[in-house]
């Protein structure tokens, strides 16, 4: 459950940084169910709504939690970069801001 933490709060942060839309929003949403169903076994001839499956995580859709956590981010985005380059969030945060740059970079040829 942590890597699973872990990647949706790297996938958020970069969505948080960048002007979210429907599309990038529904992204994290998806991606979030897929990872859910698994952890409550859940096969695919099953039907679920997603939104009992939020209620049995006891989470929020993430819309709300990208719209929560907007608030915060400039506090996060410097607390992180304070810290060692070998913490894992510095880590992450510096390789997102790299990813980001090889794909504005990419069609600049």
């Amino acid at each position: 459950m942590t890597l699973l933490h872990f990647q949706l709060c790297s996938f958020m942060y970069e969505y948080e940084t960048r002007r979210t839309n429907e599309a990038a929003q529904k992204k994290i949403q998806t991606f979030y169910s897929s990872c859910l169903r698994p952890i409550f076994n859940i096969r695919w001839p099953e039907r679920i709504k997603n939104k009992e499956m939020w209620e049995q995580a006891s989470q929020t859709p993430e819309r709300g939690q990208i719209k929560r956590r907007g608030k915060r981010l400039k506090w996060t985005h410097s607390q992180n970069f304070r810290k060692f380059t070998t913490s894992i969030t510095s880590q992450a945060l510096l390789g997102i801001r790299r990813r980001r740059e090889r794909e504005e970079h990419k069609g600049r040829t």
